[in-house]
């Protein structure tokens, strides 16, 4: 096993395996010193992780791009030239390419730092209420968020590729969607969120602790995202 998790690194496939399995069963206990530590926690991904959710998100816009400059080539090439048109697409795919990945990476950290303020935030205002959850690290707030982002990434890519080449090979795609490997993905996928849900719970209590707290902090975030809705609405 330790053989197959090396070529998977040295092969660069691990960090998206990792990435998408992650809400099966990242917990943030994982992350602390102790006895219920993973070693996965401590794996030493770095910006890795942010960087490969900023890769799909970055992949995922070029193609769309590609699909909406492509429809208006022949009109554009009329225009300016076939080769001045090329040249344009080509730029603005780099362009908005880069431009995405700088910002979903540096989304991910500043939402990952916010979310670590937010449990640290809720920790202090729980802590007369033990017992309580111990202080997550920042390296469980990226790994999640990045996780998250790269998930939504992956269903973006998919809407851009059907968008790209949905009308070239529609048949071949309608095939695809009623064969038997698809539902049997589908059930998978089922089954996984279902499993991401029970998840989820042990992340909570592992971030406010048992019984009634992370409804408490559930409730007061409603609260405060329902005050901050009206003070926009005021100051519009």
């Amino acid at each position: 096993m330790k053989k197959l998790w090396k070529w998977l690194r040295l092969a660069g496939i691990a960090k998206y395996l990792f990435l998408i399995f992650f809400p099966l069963f990242g917990r943030p206990r994982h992350f602390i010193e102790g006895v219920e530590r993973r070693s996965y926690a401590f794996a030493r991904f770095g910006l890795a992780l942010p960087l490969a959710a900023g890769g799909i998100w970055a992949l995922s816009i070029a193609m769309f791009l590609e699909a909406l400059l492509l429809s208006n080539f022949e009109e554009t090439s009329k225009l300016i030239g076939a080769l001045e048109a090329h040249r344009r697409v080509t730029m603005i795919k780099s362009v908005s390419s880069w431009m995405t990945l700088i910002w979903v990476v540096m989304g991910i950290m500043i939402l990952s730092a916010i979310r670590m303020g937010h449990h640290r935030l809720a920790q202090r205002v729980l802590r007369r209420f033990p017992p309580n959850g111990e202080a997550v690290p920042f390296r469980y707030f990226m790994t999640a968020t990045s996780s998250t982002a790269f998930l939504y990434g992956l269903f973006a890519l998919a809407i851009s590729a059907l968008q790209r080449y949905g009308s070239e090979h529609l048949k071949q795609i309608e095939r695809l969607a009623s064969s038997g490997p698809v539902l049997v993905l589908m059930l998978v996928f089922v089954v996984a969120h279902m499993k991401a849900v029970e998840n989820s719970r042990k992340v909570r209590r592992d971030l406010y602790g048992p019984g009634w707290r992370h409804w408490l902090v559930l409730v007061a975030d409603l609260l405060f995202l329902f005050g901050a809705l009206k003070i926009i609405k005021w100051i519009v």
